[in-house]
């Protein structure tokens, strides 16, 4: 019945027709999707641009259960939207291509990074091609990556707090794939968002921090792990809770001298107004103790005992946990 209305001649009941099928789409079985694929492909020349987007955001959800030879003959129609008059059945494309990204060719990709970087430096599209990247990025080779990180970057001092975020969480995603030489260009500007007015900016950069952690010199190290151990004090408990658990995070990559000037800082966080934090500074001690010598490990041990009274089970826990990293 639903399929049948694909083939009607008011775009509207044709429309209404594909957003019912991706409605339904998830609670239907694999062969049922498998048959509709043909006849949803075909809605992608309709001269409706409303019929085209709808196939397209279609496409993307069947995309999942289909077979890789399957996939492959979707990859031209749907690139060739990327073209499309309309720039909402452009960007739908996008989303589609990025959902069949492992099974494209080195060419598509090529083509795909391109408009994504066209995306990023478009106000319209940059919040969309954002989340786009991560979620392509590792099909990416190094070249390809290197070639979007300044748009990525160029993201970080946008007006729009959530799009600063979400560069942040791009960086993340791609730092582990990128040179040495690189990520010492890249620190430097996550390092400054730490003094984002915005909560969740501040927070985006103390977690994209520990993935670059393990490329950067110990001089770049050591300036990193200064800029997150200033948060310790901020207001926000939050903040506070997630520079330790940078901190802990980066805490393998660090020296036993660097390492040891930190307990005084961390240990204060033990007695913490918030249990969170207190939490978080138990896990970090419990992250670098096997690098402390033990002349630094017994001066932590009634700090950490403390904890073990309080009635907050998870606090409790992770005492426990850090003691016996101390033992």
């Amino acid at each position: 019945e639903i399929v049948s209305k694909l083939h009607d001649q008011d775009p509207k009941a044709c429309q209404a027709a594909l957003n019912c099928l991706t409605e339904l789409a998830p609670a239907l079985e694999k062969e049922t999707l498998i048959t509709l694929f043909e006849p949803v492909k075909n809605k992608l020349n309709d001269n409706d641009w409303g019929v085209r987007q709808a196939a397209l955001t279609c496409l993307a959800l069947l995309a999942p259960v289909l077979a890789k030879e399957t996939l492959a003959t979707l990859v031209e129609p749907v690139k060739n939207k990327l073209h499309d008059n309309d720039w909402g059945v452009r960007q739908v494309a996008l989303n589609c291509l990025v959902t069949i990204a492992p099974v494209l060719e080195k060419g598509t990709l090529a083509t795909l990074a391109e408009r994504l970087k066209i995306n990023l430096n478009n106000p319209n599209t940059r919040l969309v091609a954002l989340d786009d990247f991560v979620t392509i990025a590792p099909v990416f080779d190094k070249e390809t990556l290197t070639t979007l990180i300044d748009p990525v970057i160029n993201n970080l001092n946008n007006q729009d707090s959530e799009v600063r975020e979400k560069a942040l969480t791009c960086l993340a995603a791609i730092a582990p794939a990128l040179e040495k030489e690189t990520l010492a260009i890249l620190v430097e500007s996550v390092k400054n968002k730490l003094h984002d007015p915005y909560r969740n900016v501040c927070q985006a950069a103390l977690i994209c921090l520990p993935v670059m952690a393990p490329g950067l010199e110990k001089e770049m190290l050591a300036t990193v792990v200064e800029s997150v151990t200033n948060k310790f004090n901020v207001q926000e408990w939050i903040i506070r809770y997630t520079a330790l658990y940078c901190l802990a995070t980066i805490a393998p990559v660090l020296e036993k001298e660097t390492l040891t000037t930190l307990v005084e800082s961390v240990k204060n966080k033990l007695h913490d107004e918030h249990e969170g934090v207190r939490q978080a500074a138990l896990k970090c001690f419990a992250a670098i103790v096997p690098l402390l010598d033990k002349e630094t490990l017994t001066t932590l041990v009634g700090s950490v005992k403390t904890n073990l009274n309080n009635q907050e089970t998870n606090l409790h826990q992770a005492a426990l946990n850090c003691l016996a990293t101390i033992a």
